[in-house]
Formats: structure tokens, C-alpha cells, sequence
């Protein structure tokens, strides 16, 4: 959270709007974030990729079968 509040400020267009026709978030992607995006790579591969494989064993013979398409930091206002 932290990362993502000091990338937005230092951004002009600050936290992205526009980026999901279907359903409007208030987000920054995981690209921008660096420290963030090492953090979740590196718990991708020790934690979420072998649970997957080991509740889906149907669904892929490794946990190298699956693909992550799209990851980002959303901001809620409550």
C-alpha cells in the first residue's frame, strides 16, 4: 500500500481509472510497483502456484501450467 500510494502521488496521472471497461477499479498495476511486484512473484512461486496445482491436479500436471495475466494494487474509499 505504501509502494502504491508513493507511485501514484509521483505520477501525474496518479492511481489509473480507466484501465477495466466492465468494472471501474481504482488501480495501479503491479508492473509499476517493483518491490510489490518481487513480493508477488516470489509468493507466486513458493505458495500460490503449488496450492493451485495441489487443489487442481486435473487441471495441470505442474504448477508451471498456470498463467497470470493481470495484477494490480486496488485503492478503495469507504
Amino acid at each position: 500500500i505504501e509502494e502504491a500510494e508513493h507511485v501514484a502521488a509521483s505520477r501525474e496521472e496518479g492511481w489509473t481509472t480507466k484501465r477495466h471497461n466492465n468494472y471501474a477499479t481504482t488501480d495501479i498495476p503491479i508492473v509499476d510497483l517493483p518491490r510489490s511486484k518481487a513480493w508477488f512473484l516470489d509468493q507466486l512461486q513458493v505458495k500460490v502456484l503449488p496450492f493451485l496445482a495441489q487443489c487442481f491436479p486435473r487441471a495441470c500436471e505442474s504448477p508451471d501450467d498456470f498463467r497470470i495475466f493481470d495484477v494490480f494494487v486496488v485503492k478503495y474509499n469507504a
